[in-house]
């Protein structure tokens, strides 16, 4: 049995086979008796006299039928890697934030703190828990030692925390080794320019671990620093993993305090 070839009607585009021994085939769609060395006129003029220099009688079966497929591959290729972005940055991030999206109440939680005493920071025996401090606005930031924009924007928090004593501002820091780990970097970190000098600080630092699992159950998807605002109710009023300045902050907060 001869081989079946495949071709395109130059007159409708109809798509055609025939065998290789066949010098007219006819189009079922627009009826017209079709040349088979007419297919090459179809072609584009670069891809025709690429073909033509070939050394054979129906040369778009070896070269048009690779090229057909490399297209068919790259857009594929483009659909898998369309397909992988929605879910990463849509799907995934919806499974991942449910429960935990603004006008949701905040899951309760506790931290371990840490402290500075005599410029030297170190573990504090004494927790923060979420509930605890029902009453009051809170601004809860997500940060890691790794993060140039984390440290970028502490300062300002600290700020925010100096000019508006009534918010509760705490800085919790995880997925940057133990304990022991963050606190000698934070005190080899101490007198850094960007920091100012944060042994310093007013706000609240927070530890919970070597993880992310406190950060992702947050609603945390990968992008740091995040910071969350809850009102004095419990109710996440704001959720972004965006770094935030000491006008941002403000924007953000005191619709809160007037409400």
């Amino acid at each position: 049995m001869s081989e079946r070839l495949t071709g395109f009607c130059p007159n409708c585009g109809n798509k055609l086979t025939y065998t290789a021994n066949e010098l007219t085939v006819e189009c079922d769609a627009c009826d017209s008796v079709v040349d088979v060395n007419k297919f090459l006129d179809a072609l584009s003029p670069n891809l025709k006299e690429e073909l033509l220099a070939e050394d054979t009688m129906y040369p778009q079966k070896r070269k048009v039928k690779p090229k057909i497929f490399s297209v068919l591959c790259a857009a594929l290729a483009t659909v898998v890697m369309g397909g992988a972005l929605v879910y990463y940055n849509f799907i995934d991030k919806k499974k991942v934030v449910e429960g935990v999206a603004v006008g949701d109440t905040c899951p309760d939680f506790t931290v371990d703190t840490i402290i500075a005493e005599n410029g030297v920071f170190g573990m504090s025996d004494i927790d923060y828990n979420l509930r605890a401090h029902d009453g009051k606005v809170r601004v809860i930031n997500f940060w890691a030692t790794w993060c140039s924009a984390c440290k970028h924007e502490l300062p300002f928090f600290d700020e925010f925390a100096k000019a508006y004593p009534m918010v509760e501002v705490i800085a919790i820091c995880g997925a940057s080794g133990s304990d022991s780990v963050v606190q000698k970097w934070m005190n080899n970190e101490k007198e850094d320019a960007q920091t100012k000098g944060w042994a310093d600080y007013s706000l609240t630092f927070g530890f919970y671990g070597p993880d992310k699992k406190l950060y992702e159950d947050m609603g945390g998807t990968g992008f740091w620093p995040m910071t969350v605002i809850i009102d004095e109710e419990g109710v996440i009023r704001y959720s972004e993993e965006v770094e935030m300045d000491f006008a941002s902050l403000e924007k953000e907060v005191l619709p809160l305090l007037n409400d």
